[in-house]
């Protein structure tokens, strides 16, 4: 005679709740430790990518300068720290024609970052940076005044129209106060 057994499904198979509380619970502690970082780190990768899009620009803005024969304008756009979508003013003219659409081809900041300068700037027509100081750039998020929120600076230096890129520091006691158009009291010690 054959034996045939029933196999009966054990009552002790699958998750039980308990367990199931317990990994959501550390899942969610794990993800409030982590946040903070990831947030931060997105910031930093928002504003480096940012940074660099501006020097390209700047860049871009020297080279058709230097194929117009142009002198041409760059300032803050008075909107750019409520969200307009064109961060600069630029200028470009070439004997008495205005030159091209470089203005168009501005990068586009994040909703949140602000921007500053410390001072319109000029190119002239063989792509050098003209200014009687160095041109500073500083970037961040909205909330920037808190310590641990990451600031970056470009500094362009007129005599060799290089550009340094570094982060900006300033003192506890120091307010970055921005003036209608350019922030006042910038210094290039500021960038490091």
């Amino acid at each position: 005679m054959h034996n045939y057994s029933r196999v009966i499904p054990s009552k002790n198979s699958g998750f039980s709740l308990i367990e199931l509380l317990i990994v959501i619970f550390i899942f969610s502690i794990l993800t409030t430790i982590t946040s903070p970082y990831a947030i931060k780190w997105l910031r930093r990768q928002q504003t480096t990518s940012y940074l660099n899009e501006v020097k390209e620009f700047i860049g871009l803005v020297r080279g058709e300068a230097r194929r117009w024969s142009a002198s041409c304008e760059i300032l803050l756009s008075e909107e750019i720290n409520h969200g307009h979508s064109l961060p600069f003013k630029v200028n470009c003219i070439s004997g008495n024609d205005s030159v091209g659409n470089i203005r168009l081809i501005q990068p586009a900041p994040p909703s949140d970052i602000f921007q500053s300068l410390n001072q319109k700037f000029l190119i002239n027509p063989r792509g050098k940076v003209v200014g009687e100081s160095p041109i500073i750039f500083v970037f961040g998020f909205f909330n920037g005044s808190k310590k641990e929120d990451p600031m970056f600076c470009l500094v362009i230096d007129p005599n060799n129209s290089l550009i340094k890129e570094g982060n900006f520091h300033m003192e506890e006691s120091e307010v970055l106060v921005i003036a209608p158009d350019y922030a006042v009291n910038l210094d290039k010690a500021m960038c490091k």
